[in-house]
């Protein structure tokens, strides 16, 4: 029975058109020059489904209920199926996609373009290969059924077999005719045999050429009574043992390959080329085809007409029929299986006969039945091969000579393996290739390429900020391709052309004369590889593995040389940092290192350490962040930070592939910025580079750094914390080396710090992580940020923490006091040099007397400064006796004799070691001032004498007022010494010698005048054994806290009650002083207001700065 061949319908519009079957065999997908996919349920339907892909596709195929297309975009985009909604593009070309094809596995996907090059992306991953060999456009890709191989063919006239594995071609094949236009894609186009890939067919001419696998030698041509028009392309049958073929003049050919002629002849009603063949995969023996008018057909029962009998009886023999008399090739293919089979079979079983012989007497009958076995298989292969015609010398053996079978052991050859080095690059850059590109786009501007048909190439700079300089347009005479640009100059070069040597040129924005451009050229065969320009310097890297430096002016500074060839570099106003190869890397790997230079002081400040780079990737892009501190980015889309801490090493702050939707799309990076701590990127989809028109949008990604649990509040923290951790290493190179930053910037990134940490130690507080919390404080950066931990502590009832807190910020008070004196020992040396230099017309020995009248004029003042400080601090604690105050002496001191670190005013050293203080406009405290014993006493005692105390002088204040001015600055002076005391007092030597203090000794029981008691004070008096007997187990603080709650429950009534008491008190006494324009009731009230908020807050430091407050503002808030 003949094939029937059913009249074609119309699809598309009229142009290129392509076909393809899904898994199932059920539904024909089509595609065409209008931009539409259509998809048929059967031939006969009316209503297909339409997707709209773009405005011309070419090719398309569907695998996993995924379909895969080629718009006119020069991408490879996918959709589902059969819903047709778009799922990313999986790749990008610069130029026509001209083939696709999918593995017979559905994980990969191969594709060829006019732009020379082959890409295979993994469907799971979208991970890409890309082959590149051909000299001109790729005319159809097919990949092997084992994904071991790619064939390709290209208009260059050649057919490659590359190797999946490392990419290298295998084999080379001329075999084709060279064509000059891309329209030659219909044509050509190979394919693989399924199953086992042994064979792989290529039509040439008019005829098809089948090869053989691994050898890559030509097995056989089907030629015989073929196509008399040159065959555009072949499909397989999806048992493999048929080939399908067509022509330009639009016949179709069904071949066997296993009698090598044709089975069936269909011949195309108008005989349109055909541009589009698939084989049905459920097995019906039905074709689908295409034409270039947009019409569709299918071809169905196609019959081969051949069976085969299996051998009976002992005779072993094959018989055929049919109408050429031989078997139907599944038989065929099962009998070579099983015969093949077999033979490995008596192999191995000749192999241990063999070996048996040695220790075997019975060897030569062993031997005797093996050689018959042995001729039976010889005797079916004879006769399985004789109908093919096949060459069968190899065959024609005498069966009863045939007793051995020899083995050869493969050859083992050594090849050494070659690395792949990254070709050098312009950071931010397109490929050079490209009609359109960017030659350069950074923080300052835009430099672009346009290249037209006629070769005539232009570059047009553009500012972000146009008060830099206006727009620039300049006709590319010299052919550039590497472009850099800074706030002061622009850097053009190019490679050397026929007898033009390679060439810098550089345009000078900020020149006062007429020539803002120079030129120079290099010697002769030194290319520019990679350029970069700063803020009044210029950097050429060569071939020669130089690194010229040249003046914005063109003066010729410095000449450097590196360890390997430089890959890339960029520069960021005095610093340059280089890439180059530091050594032979392993395979696809890349081994760079990087030199990082300060031109302002002609000094190298990192010196040959490597760049990390992820697993099989390349360097993308290297710079500095608007601040200063430089990055990279690998092709894994992996951003790296230097952290200057560690010795200089990199950290990674981004994974932009993480930040994608799909996994085609690209960032390409051309900016950070660290103070907002983002990155400025561009969003690229399917494509690895943007492209020039229409202008890209930049995008801004914020840094995310990879750390453990990042979806909880501590991972969070504390990524925000080493963020800001990394910034301040930044600031802190800046300002020893000299840089320009911002202060006031550095001061609020410091803050933000602290705040950072104050969070992560309330965190840990609230889960009840009390060493992790002790741990978070000392990494705060001094002991004020700790005294706020201690009271946020002690706020929450963590006493055990807030004493160790009390030891911490004890011993960093004594660190920053270490630090603040050598600082001043260190700037009193540099004023005793000073003097020193002096003219010599100045006698020596009147120098010195002079330097020593300075130093105790300073000391004069200190002492003046402190009996100020001691008369405010003696009224305020005047009430204690001479023996507490001589114990507090005792207890604030340490066993070397050191006063105590935690309070602000610092003992003064005798005369003879005293150092000058900074003057009070440098905002420095005087570290040199005596402490009073009121201040001294404090420390000695405990947490709850100090808050009786300071309710009784919170008492006192409200009563006795200063009306001086003099009065009110020492009380701010006596305020501010109290910013360093802690929560809890430092353990003390009782037997340690303390200075006695004049005033105190005179007047040791002396107490203010009139002392007015509120009704709080009477109500504690008599309710305090009461509340100690019921609370035995509690501590003195806790019974202050417990009165308090007590005393704040009790109704107006009751309190007036107490009030008044307390008023006709000391009603006497107040009327003499002064009369109050309130009633005494609501002075009282405000009295013991005052007393239970200053004995709350008494802690806090009154001369804290806006920084201070806002972190103590933050401890007690509770969210």
């Amino acid at each position: 029975m003949s094939a029937v061949v059913k009249p074609m319908r119309f699809a598309h519009s009229e142009g290129h058109t392509d076909v393809c079957y899904d898994q199932t065999g059920q539904h024909l997908l089509t595609c065409g020059s209008d931009g539409d996919i259509r998809i048929y349920n059967g031939f006969d339907d009316s209503d297909p489904v339409s997707i709209q892909a773009g405005e011309n596709v070419t090719m398309v195929a569907v695998k996993d209920n995924r379909i895969f297309a080629t718009p006119d975009n020069f991408a490879v985009q996918a959709f589902t199926f059969p819903e047709g909604s778009p799922d990313g593009i999986l790749t990008r070309f610069p130029s026509t996609v001209n083939h696709m094809c999918v593995n017979q596995a559905g994980t990969l996907l191969a594709a060829g373009s006019s732009d020379f090059s082959i890409k295979v992306v993994t469907l799971e991953d979208n991970s890409q290969k890309s082959f590149k060999g051909h000299a001109a456009p790729v005319l159809a890709v097919a990949l092997d059924p084992q994904d071991m191989y790619l064939a390709s063919s290209s208009c260059d006239g050649t057919v490659k077999i590359w190797k999946m594995e490392n990419q290298a071609v295998v084999k080379t094949m001329n075999i084709l005719p060279k064509v000059n236009d891309t329209s030659a894609f219909k044509t050509c186009r190979i394919g693989w045999q399924p199953g086992n890939g042994k064979y792989i067919a290529v039509p040439v001419e008019k005829e098809i050429q089948i090869y053989e696998r691994d050898s890559w030698n030509l097995s056989f041509t089907l030629n015989k009574e073929g196509h008399t028009e040159i065959v555009s392309m072949v499909s397989w049958s999806p048992c493999g043992s048929y080939l399908a073929s067509t022509s330009l003049d639009g016949q179709i050919m069904i071949w066997s390959i296993t009698t090598q002629t044709v089975l069936e002849r269909v011949q195309h009603e108008n005989k349109f080329p055909i541009t589009g063949i698939a084989w049905n995969p459920s097995g019906t023996k039905e074709i689908a085809y295409t034409d270039n008018q947009g019409q569709f057909g299918i071809i169905e029962n196609i019959s081969t007409k051949s069976t085969v009998t299996k051998p009976s009886g002992s005779e072993g023999t094959v018989k055929a029929s049919g109408e050429n008399g031989y078997m139907d090739d599944a038989m065929m293919a099962t009998a070579v299986a099983d015969y093949e089979s077999d033979n490995d079979s008596l192999v191995a079983t000749k192999r241990r006969r063999v070996k048996q012989n040695l220790i075997d007497d019975e060897a030569e009958d062993d031997d005797d039945d093996e050689d018959d076995e042995f001729k039976e298989i010889r005797k079916l292969k004879a006769q399985l091969a004789a109908p093919l015609d096949f060459d069968d010398a190899s065959n024609d053996v005498n069966a009863d000579t045939a007793s051995e079978v020899s083995v050869k052991k493969p050859a083992v050859v050594h090849v050494p393996v070659l690395p792949s080095l990254q070709q050098p690059f312009q950071p931010a850059s397109t490929p050079s290739h490209l009609m359109h590109r960017f030659m350069v786009w950074n923080s300052v501007g835009i430099v672009r390429c346009h290249t037209e048909e006629d070769d005539l190439s232009t570059i047009e700079v553009e500012f972000h900020d146009a008060s830099t300089h206006h727009p620039l347009h300049l006709t590319n005479h010299l052919n550039h391709t590497m472009a850099a640009l800074s706030s002061s100059a622009v850097l053009l070069a190019c490679k050397s052309q026929d007898d033009m040597k390679s060439k810098l040129v550089c345009l000078h924005f900020g020149s006062w004369d007429s020539s803002k451009e120079w030129v120079v050229d290099l010697p002769s065969k030194e290319e520019i590889e990679v350029i970069a320009v700063g803020q009044n310097w210029a950097a050429v890297a060569t071939n020669k593995f130089h690194i010229r430096i040249f003046t914005l002016t063109g003066v010729q500074l410095s000449l450097i040389s590196v360890p390997g060839p430089v890959v890339s570099m960029s520069g960021h106003n005095s610093q340059l940092i280089v890439a180059y190869h530091a050594g032979n890397p392993l395979p696809n790997e890349q081994s760079l290192g990087f030199k990082l230079f300060d031109l302002s002081t002609q000094q190298q400040i990192v010196a040959d350490q490597r760049i990390p780079l992820s697993r099989k990737a390349t360097l993308s892009w290297i710079g500095f962040s608007d601040e200063g501190t430089p990055v990279v980015v690998d092709s894994v889309g992996i951003v790296r930070f230097l952290n200057r801490s560690f010795g200089c090493t990199w950290t990674p702050v981004l994974d932009t592939k993480s930040q994608l939707k799909n996994k085609s799309d690209n960032y390409w990076v051309v900016g950070l910025e660290e103070r907002a701590r983002q990155i400025r990127c561009i969003l690229c989809k399917g494509s690895s580079f943007p492209p020039t028109l229409p202008r890209p949008i930049q995008a801004v990604l914020p840094l995310q750094l990879p750390l453990c649990e990042m979806s909880t509040d501590k991972g969070e923290k504390e990524e925000n914390w080493m963020k800001s951790k990394l910034m301040s290493y930044s600031y802190k190179h800046c300002a020893e080396n000299g840089f320009e930053f911002d202060e006031e910037e550095a001061q609020q990134a410091e803050t933000y710090q602290i705040q950072t940490l104050m969070k992560m130690f309330a965190l840990a507080c609230k889960s009840d992580r009390e060493f992790r919390a002790f741990d978070i404080c000392e990494l705060l950066p001094n002991q004020r940020s700790v005294s706020l931990a201690i009271k946020y502590a002690a706020g929450i009832r963590k006493m055990n923490l807030a004493e160790r807190l009390n030891e911490l910020a004890r011993r960093k008070a004594e660190e920053e006091e270490e630090a603040l004196e050598n600082e001043f020992d260190t700037q009193y040396e540099m004023q005793q040099h000073d003097w020193r230099s002096a003219p010599r017309s100045l006698p020596k020995k009147a120098t010195k007397p002079r330097v020593r009248e300075q130093r105790e004029e300073d000391e004069d003042e200190m002492e003046d400064e402190n009996d100020q400080d001691e008369y405010a601090e003696d009224e305020d604690d005047d009430s204690m006796t001479i023996n507490d105050k001589r114990k507090s002496r005792h207890s604030s001191a340490s066993d070397d004799g050191k006063p105590n670190p935690l309070l602000q005013k610092i003992s003064k050293p005798s005369k003879s070691t005293s150092s000058p203080s900074l003057s009070s406009s440098q905002g420095r405290s005087n570290p040199f001032k005596v402490l009073s014993p009121s201040k001294r006493s404090r420390g000695g005692k405990s947490f709850l004498e100090s808050v009786e105390q300071e309710q009784k002088a919170a008492t006192e204040a409200t009563k006795n007022k200063q009306p001086s001015v003099a009065r009110k600055n020492n009380k701010k002076k006596a305020t501010k010494t109290a910013k360093q005391m802690t929560l809890l007092s430092p353990t003390t030597k009782p037997d340690e010698p303390a200075e006695k203090d004049d005033k105190t000794d005179e007047k040791p029981d002396e107490k203010p005048a009139n002392t007015k008691k509120s009704g709080f004070t009477f109500w504690l008096e008599e309710n305090r054994p009461i509340i100690a007997e019921e609370n035995k187990d509690a501590s003195d603080g806790e019974l202050i806290k417990l009165s308090m709650k007590r005393w704040k429950s009790l109704s107006n009534e009751e309190k007036k009650t107490w009030n008044d008491r307390a008023s006709g008190h000391g009603q006497d006494s107040d009327d003499k002083k002064r009369k109050r324009e309130n009633t005494e009731n609501d002075e009282n009230e405000n009295v013991n207001e005052a007393v239970i908020t200053k004995t709350a807050k008494k802690i806090k430091a009154a001369g804290e700065n806006n920084v201070s407050s806002k972190l103590a503002g933050f401890a007690y808030s509770k969210s």
